[in-house]
């Protein structure tokens, strides 16, 4: 049989190994030929609709900025990131901006040079820049074509490149990127990072761009100057060696809560912060609870009175809690009432104690340690604020600036587990080590009191969430005894452990005693902060004031940290 199949042709190889070769030939001259085109700075710059194009520090941020009547106004975000210690009512619409002697208010009708401190634009408050750089460590300049604001609050030794000859600055890393500016013989452009044979700069004008390293420029360093001189926040003490408790009274002048009693056998103890004002509403009002006669008898036993406030007792949590500390009204209604029963009294300073705050009420918390300090202060009161052991979903509570403004931050080293919780120390070894170091990291060792407990928890059960109840030291070491139970000390929280049968459930208790307060004592006792506040007065063993007065003298602890 004959095959009658057409044989196919061969199509030759080298045109097409040519077209490519030349195509090749075209991208490499195309991407080593420097490119002459200009980048759309317009495009570059572009924000929203009738907002300014912002430079942070050398960075094209793109933060809420508008022109009207020939002046900037920022955002209330973009100020705050900026300057945080401005506070904005949205509610009322009144800005605040705390001095060491005064808080300052600009409400609707404030004018400075000429312009309103604050206008609305599409329904939003803004804050004139020129108002807000007076009180902000921050170097400003607004340019044109494209219209731009270039904001700097980072000063200090930077990173500069000065051009010996005009050089090019491109949008990308490559010769044959667009063009953003030439920079002229003698420019400063400030060097941010290095990308193979490219320099990545900004210029002082905030744009941004790619020089060559083989460009004639040279390396150095500069000094930004500013003027800008930070406010001192001062006091009314800075005595160390604090040893304070915390008194609950429960009813008003009822024999002073029994103090005399109940301080018979303590030792050392400087202050005494009775449980006097409970907010009970959401509009910055309070039940007083406190004394004349408490304050002189705890005077006369050498005790300074720190009242103490909180949100608990009425359970004033969520919005309520947020409209006391975000709305200026019910904050300052709550800031005077306070200091003037305190007063009223006799007593010596106000203890803050403001638990579960919701988020967006921690910039108004903020605001109401700031106004309470000054208000204190000008009475010659001590201010010290009760805080959690730090952490993520705490950080609202800003301990930083708390500690500019108050006296004295006191770690509540305790609750570590509670009830609701899984089972588990009240305050383990570890737990409180490094809650006194993260709070140490954002305030002064002389600023920080440590808070510990005379208390713990028996859980009973097993399951995620056993149940709990509190007890003191004295009932703990009674209940051991009536179940038999045989304590062990346990390396990995620094105290002693004990299990058994209770009600025919399984007990378990991370025992607060002599031996747990001593290895506490003796880990903290390094980082020197400047006292220690005990939750609470009569709960305590006889023991633990003779190590309150070891630790405060210096003495040995060793010996008393267990096994």
């Amino acid at each position: 049989m004959v095959s009658h199949k057409k044989k196919k042709k061969k199509v030759p190889v080298w045109p097409v190994l040519a077209v490519v070769a030349v195509l090749l030939t075209v991208a490499v001259i195309l991407e080593v030929r420097p490119s002459t085109e200009h980048a759309d700075l317009d495009q570059y710059f572009a924000s929203r609709p009738g907002a300014l194009a912002v430079v942070t520090n050398d960075v094209l941020s793109h933060e809420d900025a508008v022109i009207a009547d020939g002046a900037v106004y920022l955002s209330p975000s973009y100020l705050l990131k900026i300057n945080a210690r401005f506070y904005l009512d949205e509610t009322e619409e009144i800005l605040l901006y705390t001095l060491p002697d005064k808080t300052l208010w600009a409400d609707k009708g404030a004018v400075f040079e000429g312009h309103p401190v604050l206008r609305k634009t599409n329904g939003a408050l803004y804050v004139l820049l020129d108002y807000a750089a007076q009180y902000t460590d921050m170097h400003w300049k607004l340019y044109a074509d494209p219209d731009r604001l270039v904001i700097r609050t980072a000063f200090g030794e930077q990173d500069i490149l000065t051009a010996e000859e005009n050089i090019t600055l491109r949008k990308e890393a490559r010769v044959s990127s667009p063009i953003m500016a030439t920079l002229a013989a003698g420019e400063k452009v400030r060097f941010l990072k290095q990308q193979s044979k490219w320099y990545y700069v900004c210029t002082e004008d905030g744009i941004e761009g790619y020089v060559d390293r083989s460009g004639q420029m040279t390396a150095g360093k500069e000094t930004l100057p500013h003027a800008y001189t930070e406010p001192v926040y001062e006091g009314v003490s800075t005595r160390q060696n604090i040893c304070l408790v915390w008194h609950q009274i429960a009813y008003r002048d009822i024999d002073n809560g029994k103090l005399g009693e109940l301080m018979a056998e303590a030792k050392g103890v400087t202050v005494v912060s009775p449980t006097w004002f409970f907010l009970n509403d959401g509009e910055g009002g309070f039940d007083n609870a406190s004394s004349a006669a408490y304050v002189e008898q705890a005077h006369a036993m050498g005790l300074e009175v720190w009242a103490l406030v909180n949100n608990m007792d009425y359970e004033v949590y969520g919005d309520r809690l947020k409209a006391v500390m975000n709305e200026t009204t019910k904050r300052t209604r709550l800031v005077q009432e306070l200091v003037n029963a305190i007063t009223a009294v006799g007593a010596d300073g106000l203890n803050v104690d403001i638990e579960n705050l919701p988020s967006d009420a921690g910039r108004g918390f903020v605001q109401f340690i700031r106004e309470l300090s000054l208000a204190c202060h000008r009475k010659g009161l001590v201010l010290s604020v009760d805080n959690y052991v730090p952490t993520a979903w705490t950080a609202h509570y800003d301990r930083k600036e708390q500690g500019i403004f108050a006296d004295y931050l006191i770690v509540m080293g305790y609750d570590e587990h509670y009830q609701g919780s899984e089972a588990g120390s009240s305050a383990s070894l570890g737990f409180v080590t490094s809650g006194l170091e993260k709070t140490l990291a954002q305030v002064p060792a002389e600023k920080v009191i440590l808070g510990v407990p005379f208390f713990t928890r028996v859980w009973k059960g097993t399951g995620a969430k056993p149940d709990s109840s509190l007890l003191n030291m004295n009932a703990t070491a009674e209940l051991l005894a009536q179940y038999g139970a045989q304590p062990a000390w346990d390396a990995a929280t620094g105290q002693n452990y004990a299990e058994f049968t209770m009600d025919n459930v399984r007990a378990r208790v991370w025992i607060e005693d002599a031996e747990s307060m001593a290895a506490r004592l003796a880990a903290v006792r390094p980082s020197k902060p400047a006292g220690l506040a005990a939750w609470r007065l009569g709960m305590e063993t006889p023991e633990v004031w003779k190590l309150f007065e070891r630790y405060f003298s210096g003495a040995d602890l060793s010996g008393a940290a267990g096994p």
